[in-house]
């Protein structure tokens, strides 16, 4: 069994500079819709899979510190996927965490969550 925690990648999401152009037509349309799952302030938007035990793990320690996040499961929502591979390298690993700053992370610990948001 292949875990969901490959490595920790720890990222800017900010809009392409005028000079750079994207490889295809696809990762465009990525980049606007990471932009569409930026969180509000003081919570997190969490990329997971219903099987991942560390996404599991990370939902029981968020809602027991009362942290509020949007979870989006990348097996059921198209284009997903695809966005948790440009922030991982090519790797659909999850959790995978969006910021509200526009910065990401995979599988953060809650610690990490609670430092980066400010709670």
């Amino acid at each position: 069994m292949i875990p969901c925690v490959l490595h920790t990648v720890q990222g800017k999401i900010d809009p392409a500079p005028n000079n750079f152009s994207f490889p295809s037509e696809g990762f465009d349309n990525l980049r606007r819709s990471t932009v569409d799952y930026t969180p509000d302030a003081g919570t997190i938007t969490m990329f997971s899979t219903s099987w991942c035990g560390y996404c599991r793990r990370l939902k029981k320690q968020l809602d027991a510190k009362g942290i509020g996040y949007t979870e989006i499961n990348i097996e059921e929502v198209e284009g997903t996927a695809a966005l948790v591979e440009s922030l991982n390298g090519g790797n659909q690993t999850v959790p995978t965490v969006l910021f509200p700053d526009g910065s990401a992370a995979t599988n953060p610990s809650v610690s990490d969550v609670v430092a980066r948001i400010g709670a």
